[in-house]
C-alpha cells in the first residue's frame, strides 16, 4: 500500500463572492452586508433594499423558514448596517429604529451594544421595544451579571450592553 493509496482523495473547491455595491467602487458596510446577507448587490446606505423599493431576503429570513435558530453577536450596535445585513431590509442603514423593530421574531439571540435603539427613553417614538422583546419570550439582559444569570436553556435573549458600540 503506498501513501498516495493510504490518504483519501481530496478535492478542492474554488468560490469567488463579490461585495461591490451598486453605485460607488467603494462599497459600504450596509452594501458590503447584504451581498453576503441576500446574494444580491444594492447601493451603498440601503440594507437588503434594492433601489427600486424591492425588499430582498436575507439568510437569517431563510433560515427561519427552514426551522433554524438565528444569531447576531457584535460588538456594534445590533443595529448597524452590517448585522442587520444578515437579519433585516430596510432602505436605509440609518433607520435603526425600524431596523431594532424589524428584529422581533426574525433572529433569536442578539447581542451587543444598541440599547438607545430598543429603550423608550431614548426613541423618537417612545416604544419599550426592550419590554416587547421580554414580552414576545426573549430574555432581556444588559449587564454581564444577568448574563451569567441565564441557564443556557433560553431560546431567545436579547442583550444590549451599551449605548452604541462596545467599549
Amino acid at each position: 500500500l503506498s501513501l498516495h493509496d493510504a490518504l483519501p482523495i481530496c478535492s478542492v473547491a474554488h468560490g469567488l463572492f463579490e461585495t461591490h455595491s451598486l453605485n460607488s467602487f467603494v462599497t459600504d458596510s450596509a452594501a458590503a452586508s447584504s451581498a453576503w446577507g441576500s446574494g444580491s448587490r444594492v447601493a451603498n446606505g440601503a440594507v437588503n433594499t434594492l433601489p427600486d423599493g424591492t425588499k430582498l431576503k436575507p439568510i437569517f429570513g431563510l433560515a427561519k423558514e427552514k426551522g433554524w435558530g438565528t444569531g447576531a453577536v457584535t460588538t456594534v450596535s445590533v443595529t448597524h448596517a452590517t448585522p442587520a445585513g444578515f437579519a433585516t431590509s430596510h432602505p436605509k442603514r440609518s433607520g435603526e429604529e425600524t431596523i431594532a423593530v424589524n428584529y422581533l421574531d426574525s433572529v433569536d439571540v442578539i447581542m451587543g451594544g444598541g440599547i438607545s435603539k430598543f429603550r423608550a427613553s431614548r426613541r423618537s417614538d417612545q416604544r419599550d421595544l426592550e419590554k416587547d422583546f421580554a414580552s414576545a419570550g426573549y430574555s432581556v439582559v444588559n449587564h454581564r451579571d444577568e448574563m451569567l444569570r441565564l441557564t443556557g436553556t433560553e431560546e431567545k435573549i436579547l442583550g444590549l450592553f451599551s449605548n452604541g458600540a462596545l467599549p
